[in-house]
């Protein structure tokens, strides 16, 4: 993916230091600018994702279950965000 901060411009989302270079576009429906968003805030959201799995990671074998279910559906979709197989 693209690395850096992406911002919504219009029905586009690009590259904030480079607003000329466009990540993606959004069509069709009403609620375009909300998916733009979504798309935009995307990297954050997996930053955010990735300091949550640190935190929620089991550190001692009494650590509860929802806690692992927790921390194992960050890592999937963390995985899937980075193109990799959980």
């Amino acid at each position: 993916y693209t690395p850096g901060s992406w911002k919504v411009l219009g029905n586009e989302i690009v590259d904030s230091s480079e607003a000329t270079m466009s990540i993606a576009r959004v069509y069709g429906c009403d609620e375009h600018k909300a998916n733009a968003r979504l798309i935009a805030a995307a990297q954050e959201l997996l930053e955010a994702l990735k300091i949550a799995l640190v935190w929620l990671s089991p550190r001692t074998p009494d650590d509860k279950d929802s806690k692992k279910i927790t921390a194992n559906k960050i890592r999937s979709v963390i995985s899937s965000a980075e193109g990799r197989d959980a």
